[in-house]
């Protein structure tokens, strides 16, 4: 048997759910200073994984393909696969994972393993398409949905893509029919001709107002969803300000309470960058970071305020975009669902350093969302 095949063969054992369910078989192919990374970004050792897998046992099935040998010594190696899963819903994911094998004691165990989760393609899923033309739209996918209403906003958007693709078509199918079949020039009735009138110019005109009347009241509804409809008031409140040209993002201290600001106390350089007023209590204790950081699974108001110019404040795999103006205050809420890291763009052209006015939003899981908030420097009473 060749490494390769060895070394498989090991991989296929960690996938069974016998082994992973069996604390010594595990500890017999994970070598004591075993570390994995996973895709939301936490790292287990040897024991902790050994508990997870005990308390929490795998379902649905799991093997993998593509398994290739990447580097090798007689004392080391690095593979890479993909392994795809089916749980019991039926719902399909497939994950890149790579992992380091090390040889002791006559036998090989693993040192390393980190497992990235790979883009699902939504098409097939959102819309019944021919086998070719999914295939066209794989090479020009929607960004990643990461947002608990994302999947309503793609079906929407694809719907009203196929349907002006059908009426482009039945209008060129129209266009060429009367080109190459000749009218007959024979007089026909007034009655006819108002018949005609109301089949070929009315009924379609009416059908084509309702329908896009639907689509305008479905949209509308979507809208409303997020900026009409008020937030949970359990919901995790954030601030967004924009200026020339970064983002800026406040949370509440303790107290659940944002501190006053004024424009006269902005001062990057100083440490304040949204004018946080000292002489306000309730802002002591709020947090103003560079990097937008949530909980994923838990509903978030945020708040959106602009400084000098407009700004547009645009998250794509969120599907989230509001413009933040002057002197106004702006609320949308939404729900993050998958961990990650985004970029959060400015899509207003806000001056001659709009190119570089971006910044990063990271969704963490609930426990290292606390974990993060509990290692921040808060401000603290002068």
């Amino acid at each position: 048997m060749t490494l390769t095949d060895h070394l498989r063969s090991l991989e296929e054992q960690l996938l069974n759910p016998a082994t992973r369910t069996s604390a010594s078989g595990l500890t017999h192919l994970l070598a004591p200073e075993f570390v994995e990374f996973g895709s939301s970004g936490r790292h287990l050792t040897r024991t902790e994984i050994i508990a997870a897998l005990a308390s929490d046992p795998p379902t649905g099935s799991l093997h993998l393909s593509d398994f290739h040998l990447h580097a090798s010594t007689p004392s080391w190696a690095l593979v890479t696969y993909r392994c795809p899963r089916q749980n019991a819903s039926g719902t399909k994911h497939t994950s890149l994972r790579s992992s380091t094998w090390v040889h002791r004691d006559d036998r090989w165990q693993l040192l390393f393993h980190q497992g990235t989760c790979e883009p699902r393609q939504r098409y097939p899923e959102l819309v019944p398409l021919p086998h070719t033309l999914a295939a066209f739209l794989r090479f020009w996918p929607l960004p990643t949905d990461a947002s608990a209403h994302g999947t309503a906003l793609d079906r929407h958007l694809l719907l009203n893509l196929w349907i002006i693709l059908a009426l482009a078509a039945l209008a060129h199918i129209l266009i060429l029919f009367g080109l190459l079949v000749r009218q007959r020039t024979t007089p026909t009735e007034p009655a006819h001709d108002r018949f005609h009138k109301l089949r070929l110019e009315y009924l379609p005109l009416a059908a084509l107002t309702v329908l896009f009347g639907a689509l305008a009241v479905h949209a509308e509804r979507l809208w409303a969803a997020t900026r009409y409809t008020g937030a949970d008031p359990s919901a995790l409140q954030v601030e967004a300000t924009g200026m020339q040209f970064a983002w800026y993002f406040r949370y509440p201290g303790p107290d659940y309470t944002f501190g006053r600001t004024s424009s006269a106390l902005v001062d990057p350089g100083a440490g304040n960058p949204l004018g946080i007023d000292p002489a306000d209590p309730h802002g002591t204790d709020d947090l103003t970071t560079s990097e937008l950081v949530l909980p994923a699974n838990r509903e978030v108001d945020l708040t959106l305020h602009a400084v000098d110019v407009i700004h547009g404040f645009a998250i794509p795999e969120l599907r989230l975009k509001q413009n933040a103006v002057p002197g106004q205050t702006l609320h949308i809420h939404f729900t993050p669902t998958t961990p990650g890291t985004y970029a959060i763009l400015c899509t207003q052209l806000c001056g001659s350093g709009h190119f570089r006015m971006n910044a990063t939003l990271r969704i963490l899981l609930p426990e290292d969302f606390a974990a993060w908030l509990s290692k921040q420097s808060f401000r603290t009473a002068p």
